[in-house]
């Protein structure tokens, strides 16, 4: 209920599958929560919760080539910190790595 009332959905896909579109990144959409993109952006819990609570992951950011897109992509995630209690981060967290897994093969 919360990634759909915060609308997680709207810019990660149905379900957290991807593929909407993001002019100007690396690959041109927004990754899903699970697959190979997942997994090049999200190392751990730590970096998950980082996303979540900053919009960015600094080891990303400060990337040379992953900073370039980064910074020129049109759709830029928010960040949540601002407005979520840290619970709330801590259940967003466990949700998003629950689909991960869910889908792993």
């Amino acid at each position: 209920e919360l990634a759909a009332e915060v609308k997680c959905f709207a810019c990660h896909g149905p379900g957290g599958a991807g593929g909407v579109a993001n002019p100007r990144s690396l690959k041109g959409y927004i990754p899903g929560f699970w697959g190979g993109d997942f997994e090049a952006l999200v190392r751990d819990d730590a970096e998950l919760r980082r996303w979540i609570e900053s919009g960015q992951s600094q080891r990303i950011s400060d990337h040379p080539f992953g900073g370039w897109f980064f910074r020129r992509q049109i759709l830029k995630m928010p960040p949540f910190g601002q407005h979520l209690r840290p619970e709330d981060i801590d259940a967003l967290v466990a949700y998003v790595r629950w689909i991960h897994e869910s889908h792993r093969s």
